[in-house]
C-alpha cells in the first residue's frame, strides 16, 4: 500500500494486513461512556442553533455537567466558539472528504484572527491565564464575523 502508513507501521502489502496491524492498537475492552448518565442534558443545551442559546441553556441548568460546561466554555475564544459550533452544523450534511475541506477552507482564516496566538500568549507565555478574546463575548461576535471565515474557497485542495 502506497500510503503513509506504510513509513510508520511496517509494510504491509495488503490491506488487510494494514487492517490487522491498526486493529492492534485497539483495546480489548472500551471503558463506559462518560456521559451517558448527561445525554439528556448534553442534546437539550446543544442542540441551540447559536452559542449564544447554548451559553444560556447551560446557564439555566443547575446539573454538575451544566455548570462545568458553562465554566469550559466562559475561558473559551468567543468568536472561535461560533466557530467551532458553524462548523459541526456544516458538517452534518457532509462526508468525510467535504468535512476535511472545511477545515482547510477555514484554518488559515481562524488562525489569522489571532485568538490560537492570545491563548498560547495567556495560558504558555506569559501564564497570566487572562486572555484579551477579540471580540471579548459571545454577544460581539456578529454573523458577518463567522461568515468571513467560511467565504473562501477550499475545493482546490488535493485531499
Amino acid at each position: 500500500l502506497s500510503s503513509g502508513i506504510n513509513a510508520e507501521y511496517g509494510e504491509c502489502k495488503s490491506e488487510g494486513e494494514l487492517v490487522e496491524c491498526l486493529d492492534s492498537f485497539h483495546p480489548t475492552t472500551v471503558p463506559d461512556f462518560t456521559f451517558q448518565s448527561d445525554l439528556l442534558e448534553i442534546s437539550k443545551c446543544f442542540s441551540a442553533p447559536s452559542m449564544l442559546e447554548i451559553r444560556d441553556r447551560l446557564a439555566a441548568s443547575d446539573s454538575d455537567f451544566a455548570v462545568n460546561a458553562s465554566k469550559t466554555l466562559a475561558a473559551m475564544s468567543p468568536i472561535a466558539l461560533c466557530i467551532a459550533h458553524r462548523t459541526q452544523l456544516l458538517s452534518r450534511s457532509l462526508n468525510f472528504t467535504e468535512c476535511l475541506r472545511l477545515e482547510c477552507q477555514i484554518a488559515g482564516p481562524t488562525f489569522a484572527l489571532g485568538e490560537f496566538a492570545e491563548g498560547v500568549r495567556a495560558l504558555l507565555v506569559e501564564k497570566d491565564n487572562n486572555p484579551r478574546w477579540n471580540p471579548g463575548s459571545l454577544e460581539e461576535v456578529t454573523e458577518e464575523m463567522v461568515d468571513a471565515v467560511f467565504a473562501g474557497d477550499a475545493s482546490w485542495q488535493p485531499l
